[in-house]
């Protein structure tokens, strides 16, 4: 993979290099990373609106 950053470093575009990179591992990478980022934002969401709603109803 270096030998490839290399040759496209002659282009020197970052955006060309992120779409090539994106094809080289078929983007799975990063459909898994944002999968992960929804499921932890979701359980911190949960859990924040159940300590305001135990906060409300302790009230």
């Amino acid at each position: 993979m270096v030998a490839w950053e290399r040759r496209a470093g002659t282009t020197d575009d970052r955006r060309s290099v992120m779409t090539g990179l994106r094809m080289h591992r078929s983007g799975y990478p990063h459909l898994i990373l944002l999968v992960l980022a929804a499921l932890i934002a979701l359980v911190l969401l949960l859990l924040s609106v159940e300590t305001l709603a135990v906060s409300a109803v302790g009230v």
